[in-house]
């Protein structure tokens, strides 16, 4: 089985970024996603050409920090001083003028990466939004914009506490993601942590995405068992986005 490693929020700031690099260099992270609108974003894609090897897409965010563009039109996602509500996102009606705002500061955010030299090997983002379904057009018009082909699945290694509604409607977004918008995926995706925990549950599969986050609050663990894992495990070969 093929395994990507994927780094979330590089760019969120210079510790996070030096800690990815490290891990990077280490052979233990194969992939990296930046956030246009992480304050030491420029800072990383300084560091990209050093890393020939590695993928490196775009974190879309919604939920934290300055929107790229300020725009009206995001005002019922933004707070009294532009930034952007958490998970806010989540608890509102995204209509059409909304959605049409997001496609813009969407596009903004891709548009800032590819002016620093990156250019874009897949599509996830900050804290997942664009796995909310109502975003899923607004998600297959940016892709098709950029031509952008791969993207970040929503999570279908399941606990035996998931309950089977949930896994229904990530298995029809999944497939809705390859079959509707032909978008290239792995089989399997999954945090790190979760994956340690469940070690069966991608037998068989093909591919899978794991999620990582160094550097972050707590994450000492985390690379620890990523360093040990990377290091014993015989039966996977790393790839990065670029060879899905």
């Amino acid at each position: 089985m093929v395994v990507i490693i994927n780094a979330d929020d590089l760019g969120i700031s210079r510790g996070v970024n030096r800690e990815i690099f490290r891990l990077a260099a280490e052979g233990a992270i194969t992939s990296a996603t930046l956030l246009a609108n992480g304050e030491a974003v420029a800072d990383a894609a300084a560091e990209v050409r050093k890393f020939p090897g590695l993928s490196f897409g775009v974190h879309l965010n919604l939920t934290e920090f300055q929107p790229v563009v300020a725009s009206a039109g995001l005002g019922p996602i933004v707070d009294e001083a532009g930034r952007f509500r958490g998970n806010h996102i989540r608890e509102i009606r995204l209509d059409r003028e909304l959605k049409t705002a997001i496609f813009r500061e969407w596009c903004a955010q891709i548009e800032k990466l590819i002016g620093l030299g990156i250019k874009p090997s897949h599509i996830d983002s900050h804290h997942h939004t664009h796995t909310i379904p109502a975003l899923f057009p607004v998600l297959r018009a940016v892709g098709k914009k950029y031509g952008i082909t791969k993207v970040r699945i929503s999570r279908n290694f399941y606990l035996d506490t998931d309950p089977v509604m949930l896994r229904l409607k990530k298995s029809l977004y999944n497939a809705a993601l390859r079959h509707v918008s032909g978008f290239r995926t792995t089989d399997l995706f999954s945090g790190f942590d979760m994956f340690l925990g469940r070690s069966d549950g991608w037998r068989g599969a093909k591919s899978i995405e794991l999620m990582v986050h160094p550097g972050a609050p707590g994450s000492e663990t985390e690379t620890g068992q990523l360093l040990e894992w990377v290091r014993s495990e015989r039966e996977i070969r790393l790839i990065s986005y670029n060879d899905l």
